[in-house]
């Protein structure tokens, strides 16, 4: 009587059945959705592993690839299915990333050029020509409000090589000097292996003396005393240009009560640039094809203006627009008052409400 013949997949360990319709449903994800380029064939799929080739994974997905007749060939090759997933997770994850970066591309070709983004390019250009003449009016400071388009702003110039370094505060700055200067020297590339808060202070600056650029620095109202006074050092010692981004009310604190090192930061200023108001004419400019039926004093595009003056500015006006363009990509129609209305009112529940006017309280904290 003939015996049934056995294939090798009923032969395969249990681990084995579980780990290959894994990695199977990940190379499936990649050739559905044409990451990178490539149609993620199993040449595809294997290039860059170095377990084994595209073809005995072929053969492992049909289970036809023969069972290793020793334990240890066996368990080398769990070791390598296992291998495979993690690269097949890595894969994953260089598609998700470049698909950020492509939308921060796109984000990028489609800035809007508004005259505060000009004049703060002009007010670096202008300090950095100074540097020639060693003269320390190389700070240029960009007050927007709270979502008022200063990371945009910066992000921009530092795609275009205009911003050469950005570092942005976090508490922690504000009780503790050495974590400034690792963040500067993280930007500057610089091996951290500090022993003291000078050691690092001496190797941050040492590198700015050697370098030309513009340091962007977001979040001004985090920085200890120690770290009004290192920027004040970098005007003094360096070349380097400063840009700081800053909210109105800081701006308030800085001019008002900031006291002897604001005041002696806010005499090196080139210029300081002020974000101007949203008008219809720029709310028509984030998506002029959703408005060719709305003229600039329409309500439709004052509304938006004045809700995002109110509350968000660019951010409102950038929210706003993607829900508009959504509901007019499944609609058909362009936006009418009622549409405007429910996006707006969608706005309003989804951000809170922040006084613009509130005064800022600066933390009475010891600086290290």
């Amino acid at each position: 009587m003939t015996q049934p013949t056995t294939t090798p997949r009923q032969s395969y360990p249990a681990e084995w059945l579980v780990l290959i319709p894994k990695i199977e449903a990940l190379q499936t994800d990649l050739k559905t959705s044409e990451a990178l380029g490539k149609n993620w064939s199993d040449k595809d799929f294997c290039e860059g592993f170095t377990g084994f080739s595209g073809n005995t994974w072929y053969q492992l997905r049909a289970g036809s690839y023969p069972l290793p007749k020793t334990v240890a060939a066996r368990s080398r090759l769990t070791q390598q299915l296992h291998d495979l997933f993690e690269h097949a997770k890595g894969l994953l994850r260089t598609r998700d990333d470049q698909a950020v970066r492509d939308r921060a591309k796109q984000a990028a070709t489609q800035f809007i050029e508004t005259p505060e983004y000009t004049a703060v390019r002009s007010a670096i250009l202008a300090a950095n020509a100074k540097a020639a003449y060693h003269s320390e009016e190389r700070l240029v400071i960009f007050v927007a409000p709270t979502r008022g388009g200063k990371t945009y702003l910066r992000s921009k110039l530092q795609q275009e090589g205009v911003v050469t370094w950005h570092v942005q505060a976090t508490p922690c700055w504000e009780s503790s000097y050495m974590a400034m200067l690792r963040s500067l020297a993280a930007a500057l590339k610089i091996n951290q292996q500090f022993r003291s808060a000078e050691q690092a202070e001496t190797e941050v600056l040492t590198r700015l003396k050697s370098q030309t650029g513009v340091m962007a620095v977001e979040e001004m109202q985090l920085l200890s005393r120690r770290g009004k006074a290192l920027l004040k050092t970098i005007l003094n010692e360096t070349t380097i240009t400063i840009l700081l981004l800053i909210t109105p009310q800081y701006h308030r604190h800085m001019l008002r009560s900031g006291g002897p090192d604001l005041a002696q930061l806010l005499a090196r200023s080139e210029m300081t640039i002020n974000a101007g108001q949203v008008t219809p004419a720029l709310v028509r400019a984030f998506a002029p094809k959703l408005w060719t039926h709305a003229k600039d004093d329409s309500p439709l595009l004052r509304n938006i203006a004045t809700e995002a003056n109110e509350l968000g500015a660019m951010s409102c006006v950038a929210r706003v627009t993607r829900m508009l363009k959504a509901l007019q990509t499944q609609s058909g129609h362009l936006p009418n008052q009622a549409d405007v209305d429910a996006a707006l009112d969608a706005y309003r529940r989804a951000v809170p409400a922040l006084d613009a006017n509130a005064p800022v309280t600066p933390l009475r904290r010891k600086a290290a």
